[in-house]
């Protein structure tokens, strides 16, 4: 269930489940270990980076003996960590539901105002969805921003050359100076 949600709310293709063993060539590797995550979700960095992948089908066994070390609490974790590292859908849906209650309550003040039935409960209540549609805006838009910051902070590169070809011929007779060459 968590790859089929992944797949529709991030940002990369990472395959139907996926493992974390794997076999990788240096060049991918040092791709790899250039990322700084504090929580790394590492099977869509794998596919992040863009390395060429090919699957490797097997059949799992059932456990012989004891049970998984890894409980439903962790698990819960990787997908939350996995689809906070590659999407910003869940920040924008948060925006979109925000639009009910903002709407419900405008729509209940203008029933209010055209049909002249006040009661307490009523303003009670569309002052209440106004209110949390507001308040689900702000959060919403402050969530956005801080998505922004994530990537920031996650620096990961633009781009990852996998291959470069005839730079080396190109450049032989180009001298490079720095900064202090120049000025001495």
């Amino acid at each position: 269930m968590f790859y089929r949600t992944f797949q529709k709310l991030a940002t990369i293709n990472m395959p139907l489940d996926t493992g974390d063993f794997r076999l990788m060539g240096r060049r991918a590797v040092q791709q790899l270990l250039k990322l700084h995550e504090k929580d790394p979700f590492v099977r869509g960095q794998v596919t992040w980076i863009g390395f060429k992948q090919t699957s490797v089908l097997y059949h799992r066994q059932e456990r012989i003996a004891g049970e998984t070390k890894y409980p439903l609490s962790k698990m819960i974790k990787l997908a939350v960590d996995g689809i906070t590292s590659f999407s910003m859908k869940p920040l924008h849906f948060v925006n979109l539901f925000s639009i009910v209650p903002l709407a419900s309550g405008v729509f209940s003040l203008g029933y209010l105002i055209a049909t002249s039935n006040y009661s307490f409960a009523s303003i009670g209540i569309t002052v209440l969805l106004f209110t949390l549609g507001l308040l689900m805006l702000s959060i919403g838009i402050l969530g956005s921003y801080l998505g922004r910051v994530l990537d920031q902070v996650n620096n990961r590169p633009r781009y990852i050359v996998s291959k470069t070809e005839g730079f080396e011929e190109r450049n032989k007779g180009i001298h490079h100076f720095s900064a202090r060459q120049i000025n001495n």
